[in-house]
């Protein structure tokens, strides 16, 4: 099971697309949350693929946007913020899933 779970991680890295490194990040974020309630830590291949994923992110983002790759957390951050403000103020923008994805959005 671990084989599999590495080769889909190495196929969406190779993909070279900000979208499914985003989609696999959050996957591992929520994997992450579930193993800490569960009193577990996260697996190292786990940590591995999430940190590779963060980095061709964030060095594929800073690249496109002109901006050094260690102010892109903090430009996430605000930008996700700002999203979340506009879903708070008109809460008829949040859809079917809430506010369970904001975090993702730029």
């Amino acid at each position: 099971m671990i084989n599999s779970r590495e080769e889909r991680y190495k196929e969406a890295l190779k993909t070279c697309d900000c979208r499914v490194w985003i989609s696999m990040i959050k996957a591992l974020y929520l994997r992450r949350k579930d193993r800490l309630e569960q009193g577990k830590k996260m697996t190292d291949l786990d940590e591995r693929y999430f940190k590779t994923a963060e980095e061709n992110l964030y060095s594929e983002l800073a690249l496109s946007l002109g901006m050094k790759k260690d102010e892109m957390v903090s430009y996430i951050k605000g930008r996700c913020w700002q999203k979340h403000k506009r879903h708070i103020k008109n809460p008829l923008t949040l859809g079917k899933k809430g506010l369970g994805g904001f975090f993702i959005l730029i």
